[in-house]
């Protein structure tokens, strides 16, 4: 897990840009944290990652959302939550 690889950010936006720039230093070891808390929790919603992890959540999608892609996560199943609305819960690929 490369932390220096690129961060998508909004096309257009000066704030996006620099936001992802002032992260790519530490997006790594947010990555790690976010996989190993997946691995002794899993399968979670983005919602019980971010409680889990006491992150925001505009840091802690961004981050399973580049877990995913680099295949290190699966979506496994979706859940009703609270509120009524469905959730998908991720887990760790095996």
């Amino acid at each position: 897990m490369n932390g220096q690889a690129a961060l998508p950010f909004a096309p257009g936006s000066r704030t996006s840009a620099e936001a992802a720039m002032a992260i790519v230093s530490r997006v790594g070891g947010l990555r790690a944290k976010l996989l190993g808390w997946l691995i002794a929790n899993g399968p979670a919603t983005d919602r019980q990652m971010q409680d889990g992890l006491f992150m925001d959540g505009s840091t802690q999608r961004p981050r399973r959302i580049e877990l995913e892609r680099l295949g290190f996560i699966v979506a496994v199943d979706e859940v009703r939550q609270d509120n009524g609305r469905r959730a998908t819960r991720w887990g760790v690929k095996g």
